[in-house]
């Protein structure tokens, strides 16, 4: 009875338990993540069950997801198809889980790092709390752990992708399909691990060079663990990449924060083939049937200990002896390949790094190639000696190399280079201690391929070297239609080479007699039958162009013709300097939209997530509607010119920010200048049909405007008109306000109308004349009246209308007596006026302090990004000081330094907020005061 009692309540554990614990886990998970991550973290379907594992809780999830906000809104971070792991019973009941198995099928993986420096997976909150000393966490781990810990016994990694993605410093991984297995018991003091892992494409790209391009990957590894000592043993190790084996022997121990190790490594296959299927641009689909020969030897060791300020010592052998490969359907083939590199270095610091390529020698279809290089001293004073001897003839490289479709290349390619000595040398300018003598010589190269179908063709380019420069003395190639012939001479060539804080200076002459940027312009396809046609969410658009770092280049152009879209550009010639991530432009002039314009200025990519231009233009005589149906930005900025036809001319400053689409963000401009035409014509403008509509004459609905000099300025989203002058037929007008870049209007027109202008208006104006007059008043109506217009609204809505006019003149006196019928009807008339007035005055108000608001509200907001930068550079140069810190005294000293910098960082984002608070004060301040004035 006892016994059946307790089986029963065994299964209704096994059942309850489960259930029981679920939503205590589940809203554990969710309340962690909310609490410490800025992401949006999903998952679908979760599970707790006892039966399949007992005695252990398992815990299935499905279709999770962590995407990324601000900069990242959309991104993927972390996406996992399914995780299964289990953990201890008795633990989990109290309050600890012990994970045992960990299994994730169809993770995805997106590390993405931006230009600024901005990483995605930046997401931990920052709590505000100290950091802990390390010293300190070791002593309290066992009495405060966390609530999940590892003893991990099996670990299962499937159908994996993983992306990382470094702008900043300019490269790429793309590891598709991964799979990891690994079995062994973490939780005893001594184990058998076992781990097999295999990559289907691994592809690897640094500054814009493919060195790994869909390579393949397995890792076979068997070791003893010593948890204790934190000891590991290699036993049955292979290493795979593509046709290469690697197998290793040796150990590795942590037992402490240094690592300590033992490991060699050699070639288990010694065929020269194995290390060819290492180069991307051999190894393809027929790779099986290349015919190779030659002897392959790859070994090497790493031996030492690790600690943060140096390094064990190791080195590397690869010797490649009489080899050659040929692919089954070439004519020729690559032979005597020999191969002899040595790295090497005896361990305590990378300076002393020793690579010694002794021999490099290929001959590509008979035509010999030797290369030889040694690098010593890389830190310190970088030691260089090295050659390039050889002649490349590409049109014979494509009988021993396939070419992808569509590829063509022809042309030839001769050196004899020699370069040796130290870096310090060319820093001292003891240019005759260092050796640099021959030259680069490329004549008649072409090159096309399916993403450039119109090719290159290198005509002739000459380098000629030596310890101070290298002189370009010749350069001519054709780009497609475009063309381009350059002369000049680079500085600092081979301190930029070797290392990354020399800058490369250089000054030319570049000349051309066409450049086409229409031809690197992708065009949208049209959608075949039954296909939708792309959305623009689809279509690729245009980037920031990033002016390179470390660059000091001195251009003098000269273009003949420049095209771009439908806009011809002639005679284009000024002075270029790139230098500090910036294109500064001196004088450049050009013919261009039936004008020319001269520009000064500059380009910065200093931030290249926010590129921004300074400019000054001086434009003469553009055509209006060209200039509009060229610029989109310039409808915004004086809408009413897509009605207008004629030319212009100005001078205007320019300063604005750039979005990514290289377009300027409109309420960062500003700047200014004077727009001058002697004569613009206005038809089918919305407003202009309205201000006929206000004067009942259709002679207003096409008007000429003539000698305008006009002043404006554009600041915080909006372009502001000075007061100005224009004779609009036989009418004048004085026009002043603005309109903003969200296209709202406010303007004001004052007008000198003829009365014979005024058709049907007139005859009302004569019919109240002729009662006043035949009420005894002397009136008449005057040659002339006066009207005020008031243009607000939208400029696809404009608002017109008036706010004040004077229909009589002539022998009218306010003395004279009127009938009071008559003074009660001017009274009428009066009131009508003044209530249209009071209306249109509260509507400027209110549109005066709305827009107030506006201003106030954006330098508030722009404030607080400033001082959440702020606060977050500064709490990171915080951080790294700590993080940086070695010994008590030095961790003691960095900690107290940490603790002022972060409150100077807060006092200073403090008075950023303060003064953005008292500056948008002042804005509404000001507004108030001006509605008030109305």
């Amino acid at each position: 009875m006892v016994f059946g009692i307790l089986i029963v309540l065994l299964i209704t554990s096994i059942i309850a338990l489960p259930i029981i614990f679920k939503d205590d886990i589940i809203q554990a998970a969710k309340d962690a993540a909310n609490e410490n991550l800025n992401a949006e973290v999903d998952f679908g379907d979760f599970d707790v069950s006892l039966i399949s594992s007992f005695p252990r809780f398992s815990f299935d999830i499905a279709n999770v997801s962590v995407l990324g906000i601000d900069s990242f809104a959309g991104d993927t971070l972390v996406g996992i198809g399914s995780l299964k792991l289990t953990v201890d019973l008795m633990a989990a009941i109290e309050g600890n889980y012990n994970i045992k198995t960990f299994e994730v099928d169809g993770l995805v993986a997106n590390a993405i790092i931006l230009k600024d420096g901005s990483a995605n997976w930046d997401i931990v909150k920052d709590t505000g709390e100290e950091v802990v000393e390390e010293e300190e966490v070791d002593e309290a781990s066992d009495e405060a752990a966390g609530p999940f810990s590892l003893e991990l016994q099996k670990l299962s990694i499937t159908n994996t992708t993983i992306v990382y993605d470094d702008r900043e410093g300019d490269m790429f991984t793309e590891i598709k399909n991964l799979n990891f297995e690994m079995s062994g018991d973490l939780g005893d003091a001594f184990t058998v691990i076992e781990t097999a892992t295999s990559i289907d494409a691994f592809t690897f790209i640094m500054e814009g060079v493919t060195l790994m391009n869909k390579a393949k990957i397995g890792i076979d590894v068997d070791l003893d663990a010593d948890m204790a000592a934190m000891k590991f043993t290699f036993k049955e190790n292979e290493f795979r990449l593509n046709e290469l084996i690697l197998g290793w022997d040796g150990w590795v121990a942590m037992p402490k924060d240094d690592i300590e190790m033992d490991v060699t490594f050699a070639a288990t296959k010694t065929e020269f083939k194995n290390i060819l299927s290492l180069v991307p641009a051999v190894y393809s689909a027929e790779f099986a049937d290349v015919k190779t020969a030659g002897k392959l030897a790859i070994d090497g060791f790493a031996k030492g200990t690790m600690t943060e300020t140096e390094i064990p010592a190791f080195g590397l052998d690869i010797l490649i002896e009489n080899a050659m490969f040929q692919y089954p359907d070439l004519p020729s083939s690559a032979d005597n390949i020999n191969l002899a590199v040595n790295i090497s270095n005896p361990g305590g610091t990378e300076d002393a790094t020793v690579i010694d390529v002794s021999k490099f020698h290929i001959e590509l279809a008979k035509n010999p190639m030797d290369i030889h290089l040694v690098l010593k001293t890389p830190i310190s004073d970088p030691f260089i000696d090295c050659g390039f001897v050889g002649e490349i003839d590409l049109a014979k490289l494509s009988d021993v190399i396939p070419l992808e479709e569509g590829e063509e290349m022809s042309g030839l390619i001769t050196s004899d280079l020699s370069i040796r000595g130290n870096m310090s040398t060319i820093d001292e300018e003891r240019y005759e201690d260092f050796h640099a003598v021959g030259g680069l010589t490329v004549e008649n190269l072409l090159y096309k391929s399916v993403d450039l179908p119109q090719g290159v063709l290198i005509e002739k380019t000459n380098l000629l070297f030596s310890p101070q420069y290298v002189d370009l003395t010749a350069f001519d190639c054709k780009l497609g239609k475009s063309d381009f012939h350059a002369t000049g001479r680079i500085e600092n060539f081979i301190g930029f080479a070797l290392t990354d804080s020399v800058v490369l200076a250089g000054s030319y002459v570049l000349t051309s007699t066409m450049l086409d940027l229409n031809e690197f312009m992708e065009e949208e396809e049209p959608a075949a039958e039954g296909e939708v046609a792309a959305s623009p969410e689809d279509t690729v658009p245009y980037t920031v162009i990033e002016v390179p770092k470390n660059i000091d280049f001195k251009l003098a152009s000269s273009f003949e013709t420049i095209l771009y879209e439908e806009m011809p550009m002639t005679n284009v010639k000024g002075d270029l300097i790139i230098k500090d991530q910036t294109v500064f432009m001196s004088d450049i002039f050009m013919n261009m939209l039936k004008g020319s314009m001269v520009m000064n200025g500059s380009y910065s990519t200093l931030d290249p997530e926010k590129p921004n231009v300074d400019f000054m233009l001086d434009i003469k005589d553009w055509d209006i509607p060209t200039t509009f149906n060229t610029f989109n930005t310039m409808e915004k900025m004086a809408p009413i010119g897509k009605s207008a036809t004629g030319v212009f001319s100005t001078g205007m400053k320019f300063v604005a920010v750039l979005d990514q689409n290289m377009e300027p963000v409109l309420n960062t401009m500003t700047g200014g200048g004077k727009f001058i035409t002697d004569r613009v014509v206005i038809e089918g403008s919305t407003t202009i049909n309205k201000l006929a509509d206000q004067l009942k004459s259709d002679k207003y609905k096409k008007i000429t405007l003539t000698d305008m000099n006009v002043s404006y300025e554009f600041k915080d989203g909006r372009l502001y008109v000075d007061p100005f002058d224009v004779k609009i037929g036989k009418s004048k007008a004085t026009i002043q306000g603005s309109n903003g870049f969200d296209e709202t209007l406010d303007y004001v027109m004052d007008m000198t109308v003829p009365t014979s202008e005024l058709g049907g208006g007139a005859q009302v104006l004569g019919a109240l004349s002729g009662m006043l007059n035949s009420a005894g008043a002397s009136t008449t109506v005057g040659e002339e009246i006066q009207v005020q217009i008031l243009i607000t609204g939208t400029s696809t809505d404009p608002i017109v209308k008036l706010g004040s006019f004077n229909p009589l003149g002539g022998d009218q006196s306010a003395k004279e007596v009127v009938k009071e019928q008559i003074e009660e009807k001017i009274e009428e008339i009066k009131e009508q006026v003044k209530e249209e007035v009071k209306k249109n005055v509260k509507e400027q108000a209110d549109k005066i302090i709305k827009e107030g608001e506006k201003q106030a509200a954006n330098i508030r907001a722009e404030a607080k990004r400033a001082a959440d930068k702020t606060r977050k550079e500064g709490y990171a140069q915080a951080d790294k000081l700590e993080k940086d810190a070695k010994g008590p005294l030095q961790k003691a000293a960095a900690k107290v330094a940490a603790k002022e910098l972060r409150k100077k960082t807060d006092k200073t984002a403090d008075k950023i907020i303060s003064e953005a608070d008292k500056k948008a004060q002042n804005v509404l301040n000001a507004a108030k005061a001006k509605a008030a004035a109305l």
